[in-house]
């Protein structure tokens, strides 16, 4: 994951709102998109041009907490991309109007018009990604091994032992000093590159792989090393 993240306010939101004119249309590319939004030169057949004109826009939303969610007793929304809708409809002094979907029709509902903005977290894949544009990215985030003090020693002489998801370098260090076992992890890179690969061969009109595994990694004490290079 790229550790350099744009968390400027008005960074984000013309991000967002670009990735909100152009997910349904999919008619310019995202650098003249941005172009044509920064010098308020909107294509009037754009859903941009549409949710300025009628000063609403609709979102659609899966509930899956912290991310999303509806409270059961009150029936009001919340959650981190709820926070950034609202923040989002503030600065360009719109309302939101919320329809709630579930992930597996999420972009065929998008596609179909239901909605302008798809708000909650959505797993990427290279077949949504052909048909609409992902936001992103919003937040980077990391991974901590957090035990108590007293059990410290328990985990250092093997009476416990741990075993935790991806490889990022806070981990690799625990691992080093004895506080985890082993690590399994994913492997970005490649993910990406099989991406590419594949966004081509669709393009040229080959056939792909409905699951492509691209492998993760396996590390212990004996190959920690390695990775920390």
């Amino acid at each position: 994951m790229s550790e350099h993240v744009n968390d400027g306010k008005r960074g984000f939101l013309k991000t967002a709102m670009l990735g909100a004119g152009a997910s349904a249309v999919g008619a310019a590319a995202p650098g003249v998109a941005l172009a044509q939004m920064l010098e308020t030169n909107i294509r009037e057949d754009s859903v941009l041009a549409k949710i300025r004109k009628e000063g609403v826009i609709n979102v659609g939303y899966a509930q899956t907490g912290p991310w999303f969610y509806k409270d059961a007793k009150t029936g009001e929304l919340g959650g981190i991309y709820k926070d950034v809708v609202d923040m989002l409809a503030k600065e360009i002094q719109i309302k939101v109007e919320w329809k709630e979907v579930t992930f597996a029709n999420s972009t065929v509902a998008l596609r179909r018009g239901d909605y302008d903005l798809f708000g909650s977290s959505l797993v990427y894949l290279v077949q949504r990604a052909l048909v609409v544009n992902y936001v992103g990215p919003l937040y980077s985030k990391g991974v901590l091994f957090l035990i108590h003090k007293d059990n410290a020693d328990r985990f250092k002489s093997g009476k416990l032992v741990a075993v935790a998801a991806d490889t990022l370098p806070s981990e690799l260090q625990l691992l080093k000093e004895g506080y985890v076992a082993a690590l399994v992890g994913q492997r970005p890179f490649e993910m990406g590159e099989k991406s590419m690969d594949t966004l081509l061969a669709l393009h040229d009109g080959k056939p792909v792989q409905e699951i492509i595994y691209t492998g993760v990694d396996r590390v212990t004490k004996d190959n920690v090393g390695e990775f920390l290079k």
